[in-house]
């Protein structure tokens, strides 16, 4: 193997939300979106560099869908397992207000707007979350009945990951309203998933630390 991974920068101008589509690959790869925030030109994984992260495979092609800030970024795509692969990149971008949040709120209020999810559709993020970080939380909208399955992993300390829906739309997260319809823990050594079926509507992911940990995390939404 001569080329180990390719890396392509791109800078915008205003906050956008911008989708990166991996596919094409013989062999499976993974695709990342970085940026470097310490300006050092290194990617380091404990500085939450890695924004985000997904895998294609022979059979399956891969994205990642996502807020920015205005700023220059990194795309890396990179062979997994040593394999030798071709692969087809593309990246699209649409400019959104300033207003628009980059990165996970801690309120349903600011919770990073998904969109619309299709079925057999998969995102993937790379956070933190910690004593500075209370929590992240997504929103993302089905439109009609569908699985969802999430997964969190890729923890150092203990994190809990929820499945949510705002029934009395409050903007608030009452447990005394079975808003919180599903969790599960994640811990160094196990990483743990969310599997329901849902009805067709607004719902939100929440990841928290356990404890008081602070840890980096992966996460994967998918709808089936």
């Amino acid at each position: 193997m001569t080329d180990s991974s390719d890396i392509y920068q791109f800078t915008v101008n205003s906050n956008s939300d911008v989708r990166i589509n991996l596919g094409g690959v013989t062999q499976s790869a993974e695709v990342q979106l970085i940026k470097d925030f310490n300006n050092n030109g290194e990617i380091n994984q404990g500085d939450g560099d890695i924004l985000a992260l997904s895998i294609a495979s022979s059979t399956n092609n891969t994205n990642i869908q996502r807020a920015i800030q205005a700023g220059t970024y990194y795309v890396r795509v990179v062979p997994r397992s040593g394999n030798n692969t071709n692969y087809d990149l593309e990246l699209g971008f649409l400019s959104q207000p300033s207003t628009t949040p980059a990165n996970p709120g801690n309120t349903l209020r600011n919770a990073l707007n998904l969109g619309t999810l299709s079925p057999r559709e998969t995102l993937s993020f790379t956070e933190f979350v910690g004593v500075t970080d209370s929590s992240d939380i997504y929103q993302f909208t089905v439109n009609s009945n569908s699985d969802v399955r999430i997964n969190l992993g890729g923890v150092t300390q203990s994190a809990e990951v929820q499945l949510i829906k705002d029934f009395n739309n409050n903007g608030e997260i009452n447990q005394g309203d079975g808003d919180i319809l599903a969790l599960s823990i994640a811990s160094s050594t196990n990483n743990t998933n969310i599997q329901r079926a849902i009805q067709a509507g607004t719902y939100y992911v929440r990841v928290v630390p356990r404890s008081g940990n602070n840890t980096n995390y992966n996460l994967t939404i998918s709808i089936e």
